[in-house]
């Protein structure tokens, strides 16, 4: 934990709330058992985990944070949310969650936007209260977003 002196590399940006942020979730962080009324399985909280340090570092960024794809951005690049699952197998499902469930977990979070080459919609969601993004903050996500393709089970 990076504890009571951390300050976050990260700029929170003023995005739309209505705007959702897609994300690729893997068949092993789904509850297979734990169907909701739809007969849809829940994620497991994994599904909102920042990165480690290491691998943010490998991916060029300051610190820990976690990958979304923005819909405006996919919208004015006419572009499917499916984008997302880019070099994925067909296994990964996709999940959905609005900029304003993103903002309320507890503590709140940041959104930045941070276009790469092959993905200009890219935006990473990060914790500007501590270096990583805590388990409440995960189910907080969890628990707010939508699974709008289901993976298939492996």
């Amino acid at each position: 934990m990076a504890g009571a002196g951390w300050k976050t590399p990260y700029v929170d940006e003023d995005l739309p709330p209505d705007v959702i942020a897609y994300r690729a979730v893997n068949p092993r962080e789904v509850e297979w058992d734990h169907l909701d009324i739809r007969g849809v399985p829940r994620m497991q909280s994994r599904v909102f985990q920042s990165q480690t340090p290491g691998a943010a570092l490998e991916r060029g960024y300051p610190a820990p944070a976690m990958s979304v794809a923005l819909s405006h951005v996919l919208a004015d690049q006419g572009e499917s949310f499916e984008r997302v699952l880019d070099g994925r197998d067909d296994s990964y499902g996709i999940a959905a969650i609005t900029v304003a469930a993103i903002r309320r977990v507890s503590p709140p979070l940041g959104i930045q936007v941070a276009p790469e080459m092959d993905a200009p919609w890219h935006a990473i969601v990060f914790n500007p209260a501590n270096l990583k993004i805590s388990k409440p903050q995960r189910l907080g996500m969890r628990d707010a977003a939508e699974l709008i393709r289901t993976p298939r089970r492996i």
